[in-house]
């Protein structure tokens, strides 16, 4: 497995959540960047959880956990989904893969399967099975990403739709591929057989044309945060309506705090704003402590050095009532540009995402 490769080869690991460790870089995160900006990069994402999801009432179940219409999914589309709490907020983000009429994946950024397991004790024709042990998950990711698949995989990747999985390139029969990811650039995660990954991940580093980077997480980390994708152990440290996650229209929005809305925002740290680079996460208590108690209105979840823009970027949900309140923008939401106290000091909001990609270029920053 690419865990044990990665070992031997001493990598060093970060813990992204509780006893969950991944590789935090094989060069420098800096060169791993760039080399996903303007290139592309391979990452393992073997972390995250897959459980499969057969039988007649997968949909019915599905529909209870989670706030996509899985019925709706055409076979072969994936789509990006929030499981719901029993009031109907998000407290983890996923992605569901619709294999077949009454086949599913359901892949999440840490195990949920005993409570997915409890939680289908009433569907009688849903069988669950955890296939995480059976696959890693290799992301390639850059705008080279489809060339690099093309060469090695002998698949023209460019033409898929976003979304789209398909499996059995003539090479390696049994990978199943889908044209994702969390960068915001071109990109692809492969579902690989255990045995089979450590080879692929080799096939794709040397390939002779566009040869990928290795990637660790803290690259990852930046690349998320500048395309303005949420963390599960950051922006999901406590649950989040749909709404504060851009997941509802405004006709929906009222939510259930009586009309008052937490918004995702983008943050930029003015100079000389402490912001460890190597910093993935916040400590929980202490981001909602200060929170309450020195910047009652906003809650940093996330911060990062971005070599993009020389200067610490982050997210952060600002509540609503500010706006009401007219302590900040206005009651229309028109919260870029302003000048904000967080926890970690003073604060540009700004629009997400930070960086646009596909038209290669980025917001404009304040200062």
């Amino acid at each position: 497995m690419l865990a044990d490769y990665f070992a031997k080869r001493k990598i060093p690991l970060l813990e992204l959540s509780q006893n969950l460790f991944l590789p935090a870089e094989f060069s420098s995160f800096e060169q791993e960047y760039w080399a996903v900006r303007r290139a592309v990069g391979l990452f393992d994402f073997s972390f995250m959880s897959t459980v499969e999801l057969i039988g007649s009432d997968a949909i019915a179940f599905l529909k209870l956990m989670q706030n996509r219409n899985c019925e709706e999914l055409a076979i072969g589309k994936i789509a990006y989904s929030m499981l719901l709490n029993e009031n109907g907020d998000v407290w983890l983000d996923a992605t569901v893969w619709r294999l077949g009429p009454d086949h599913f994946y359901l892949i999440t950024g840490y195990s949920i399967l005993p409570f997915l397991r409890e939680a289908a004790r009433p569907y009688s024709a849903l069988h669950l099975v955890d296939i995480a042990e059976q696959y890693q998950v290799i992301a390639v990711q850059g705008p080279h990403s489809s060339d690099l698949l093309e060469a090695v995989l002998g698949l023209k990747a460019i033409d898929l739709p976003h979304y789209f999985s398909f499996n059995q390139p003539p090479n390696y029969p049994a990978l199943t591929i889908a044209r994702l990811g969390y960068t915001g650039e071109l990109g692809y995660e492969l579902l690989v057989p255990r045995a089979e990954a450590i080879a692929l991940w080799q096939q794709l580093q040397t390939a002779a044309v566009f040869p990928a980077l290795e990637c660790g997480f803290l690259a990852a980390n930046i690349l998320r945060i500048e395309a303005g994708f949420i963390l599960f152990c950051n922006e999901l440290i406590e649950p989040r309506t749909l709404a504060s996650l851009g997941k509802l229209d405004s006709a929906k929005k009222e939510g259930n705090s009586g009309g008052l809305q937490e918004i995702l925002v983008g943050l930029h740290f003015l100079p000389g704003t402490k912001v460890e680079a190597n910093a993935t996460n916040l400590a929980p208590q202490l981001a909602t402590k200060l929170a309450h108690e020195i910047a009652p209105h906003i809650q940093v979840t996330s911060r990062a050095f971005s070599p993009q823009f020389g200067y610490e970027i982050g997210l952060g949900f600002i509540d609503q009532a500010a706006l009401i309140n007219g302590e900040v923008g206005d009651q229309t939401g028109a919260l870029v540009g302003s000048l904000l106290n967080s926890p970690l000091g003073p604060v540009y909001l700004e629009k997400l995402p930070f960086f646009l990609p596909t038209a290669r270029t980025s917001n404009k920053p304040f200062s």
